[in-house]
């Protein structure tokens, strides 16, 4: 990882030190053999090996330096991006089928069908979203985002809806912006068509769906599933119960498990408790480099909304759950980096 030469990539700049502190927590980890058990939420009771820790980050921070080595040495391109666009859709829908069918054995629910329960493999799909940037064909392109908002809806992920809904109304923007003026009409009532049956598909699946009616009630009536419980102890623990090494250099890896019994879901309070204002200025330097390469790429139409995309995703996410890089991400963000450096915007 860290030779991998990165030349003028902000990103990585940030990435390396931030990824090799968390490796550093993980190795801290192993050599202590500590026993890590949730004794909450639904993974209650279950017990986590001491390595899990660099095999959780390890997935999804070492896969984003696997892709741009791949585009360093002309191995990915946008050819195959699209290509690998299908195969990752059907690695989405297995992992969301795979999630259904785990859950039912779990809870012993057969009968639960898609809609019914709340699928974290929703988003995978989310992260499928910037791909869409890829394609000029508008029929490929809005068959592509009508599959994916489908199985987004169904996850029933209210951060997922949300953040997919806003990313999609980026990527209609975008079409209308950069179209000719004597198509921009024609997109314009295409665009309009689209929006009218997506809406129409939503409030169809409401009505006929107690769940997703649960979801949006709990929603109203300010229901965090529990969040703000979680953020509360651990923000009491920052300011009463550590001292001065606790609170630069974090209590380590799963911290958040041993003291409230599962993580923080929120990646702020997590590197906070866990790797300490040493970490937590390392994550933020992270995203001020991220934001950096997205400013860098302001001049490179298609690699600078993929870009963007991505950053907004991930960052929305850290406020109300663990902030994720999917792996078809990991691909199509480093090589729009690696574009836009080269100056090959596609």
């Amino acid at each position: 990882m860290l030779m991998i030469p990165v030349y003028q990539n902000r990103y990585f700049k940030g990435l390396k030190i931030y990824v090799f502190y968390l490796f550093i927590l993980g190795v801290i980890l192993i050599v202590k053999d500590d026993v890590i058990k949730y004794h909450d939420g639904y993974k209650n009771g279950v017990i986590l090996p001491n390595w899990f820790y660099l095999k959780d980050w390890g997935m999804q921070w070492l896969s984003l330096f696997t892709f741009y080595r791949f585009s360093l040495n002309g191995s990915l391109n946008e050819e195959r991006l699209k290509k690998y666009t299908f195969i990752f859709v059907g690695m989405a829908l297995l992992s969301f089928i795979g999630y259904q069918k785990n859950y039912n054995i779990q809870y012993g629910m057969s009968s639960k069908s898609f809609g019914d329960i709340t699928n974290n493999a929703g988003y995978d799909f989310l992260g499928l979203l910037p791909y869409l940037f890829l394609w000029k064909n508008k029929i490929v392109q809005y068959s592509l985002l009508a599959f994916l908002f489908i199985f987004i809806l169904l996850s029933m992920k209210r951060g997922a809806i949300i953040i997919g809904i806003l990313v999609i109304f980026w990527l209609m923007f975008h079409n209308l912006k950069s179209a000719e003026r004597k198509e921009r009409l024609y997109l314009l009532c295409f665009t309009f068509i689209v929006i009218i049956l997506g809406i129409y598909y939503t409030l169809d699946l409401y009505e006929s769906n107690p769940y997703m009616q649960r979801r949006v009630l709990a929603t109203q009536n300010n229901d965090s599933s529990d969040r703000d419980i979680i953020y509360s102890k651990m923000l009491n623990y920052l300011i009463n119960d550590t001292d001065i090494y606790y609170k630069i250099f974090g209590g380590g890896a799963y911290y958040t498990v041993r003291i409230n019994g599962i993580e923080a879901h929120n990646d702020w309070l997590e590197i906070l408790v866990c790797g300490g204002l040493m970490g937590f200025s390392l994550f933020v330097n992270y995203w001020c480099c991220f934001l950096k390469q997205l400013v860098y790429a302001k001049n490179y139409k298609v690699c600078y909304n993929i870009i963007g995309v991505c950053l907004f995703i991930t960052f929305v996410q850290t406020f109300f759950s663990m902030s994720t890089i999917t792996i078809p991400m990991s691909a199509i963000m480093t090589y729009s980096m690696f574009a836009t450096e080269n100056d090959m915007d596609y």
